[in-house]
This record gives structure tokens, sequence and C-alpha cells, in this order.
């Protein structure tokens, strides 16, 4: 325990210091917009593949943290800064993504609620609303009213 003052503003001065070059270690780690920070980063690729594999199953934030090897907090903080979007609605949207490729396989919703890991109709559609700003049901109908190359 520092006793003098001396000693104390040295302390302060080490603590910035650290600050500071923990700072710098993260914007280090920034990458270029242009890269897929999933192709770039290894704790990043774990997680994908974890997601992936456990697909349609939820994976929790704790769980994809402890993937990393990180601390929740720092992963979600982490996770935020490398993709752009928070650990929960990165993986809403894969879901969603999901749906939207068994949509166009004309499957019904409630099939592919169930099948994209949603308990109801319900809980998809408030995944569609929440991201895309539409349902099911009017995303679909956008989807057929647009010409597609493939029913030519």
């Amino acid at each position: 325990m520092p006793t003098s003052g001396r000693e104390i503003l040295f302390e302060r001065v080490t603590h910035q210091a650290r600050q500071l070059a923990a700072r710098a270690t993260e914007a280090e780690e920034e990458i270029a917009p242009d890269e897929d920070p999933f192709k770039t980063d290894h704790r990043l690729q774990r997680v994908k593949a974890l997601v992936e594999r456990r697909f349609p199953a939820r994976v929790t934030l704790e769980e994809a943290a402890k993937c990393a090897c990180m601390e929740r907090h720092y992963f979600s903080a982490f996770f935020g800064r490398k993709i752009g979007q928070s650990f929960s609605h990165w993986r809403r949207m894969q879901r969603v993504s999901a749906a939207v490729e068994l949509m166009k396989k004309h499957k019904s919703l409630e099939y592919i609620a169930l099948r994209v890991g949603y308990r109801s109709l319900s809980g998809l559609e408030r995944a569609f609303k929440s991201t895309l700003h539409k349902t099911p049901r009017e995303s679909r109908s956008a989807a057929s009213q647009s010409p597609s190359l493939s029913r030519q």
C-alpha cells in the first residue's frame, strides 16, 4: 500500500498506462470493414461452429463466451465490437435467415418455426418483426410477387 504522495502518483500513472495499453490492444483487434471477422478471428470461428453444430437449439451468451474462452461481459462487448451487433441479435438473424431459406421451399410456417428452433409460429413472427419488420406471411407474399429467375 503506497504511503507517500510520490507512490500514490506512481500508482495512478501506472494504472492509467495499463488502461491505455488495453485500449490500444483493443484498437489493434479492430478489423477492416471488408474483412469477415468470422474468418479472421479464431474465437469467433469457434463460436460460429458451436452455433451451427447445435442449430436449431439455442446457444446462450454464457455458452458462447465459454467457447471463446472469455468472461460473459467481455465476450458480449468483444462480439458487438467485431460483428457490429449483439450476440442475441446475430443469433436471431441466423434463425430468420434459415427460415427464409425454408420459405423458398414452400414449407408451412408452423413447420418452419419448429425447424429453426422456435416453439411456435408466434415466436417466429416476433423474430421476423424485430429483424425484418414484416411477418413471415408478408415476407412470403412479397417474395412470391417478385419475379424469380428460377421460375422461367
